[in-house]
Order: C-alpha cells, then structure tokens, then sequence
C-alpha cells in the first residue's frame, strides 16, 4: 500500500471520530454565550480587559485589568442578561 493510501485512510478513520462525536452534542440546540470575555482593549497582543455583552445593548462595558486588579468579577457581578 502506498503511503498516500494510508494517509487518506487516517483521514477517513479521523473524520468519522470527529462526526460520531459532532453526532452527540447534535441533539442540543442551545448555544451558551458567556457574558463576559476577555479582550484587547490597549494591548494589541495581549487580553488586557474584561468586556461584558449583555442581550439587547449596543454598548460594550469593558473594565481594564490594571484600573481594576479584580475587573472579571466586576464584570460578571455587573453584567446582567
């Protein structure tokens, strides 16, 4: 058999792991968005403040991590779906 052979038999073998796994989360319809995440604010290659997206605003509240060391906390206390 030659190399490509097996190659493309790992790649079969591998996509019917990754489809029988998708097959059993499939039945949950539900997508979780966290509220808050962790952003770039300033600091381009670096998440440097905590964001909140809550439901139903166009505004972004994002506290910066050296204004405030405990900044996910607040984040998650104030943001509210």
């Amino acid at each position: 058999m030659k190399s490509s052979h097996i190659a493309i038999i790992c790649i079969v073998l591998l996509s019917f792991f990754s489809m029988y796994e998708c097959s059993k989360i499939g039945r949950s319809r539900k997508i979780n968005v966290p509220l808050c995440f962790h952003s770039k604010c300033y600091n381009v290659f670096k998440p440097d403040c905590w964001c909140c997206l809550a439901a139903g605003t166009k505004k972004d509240d994002c506290w910066l991590d050296s204004d405030y060391p405990n900044a996910k906390e607040i984040c998650f206390k104030s943001c509210i779906r």
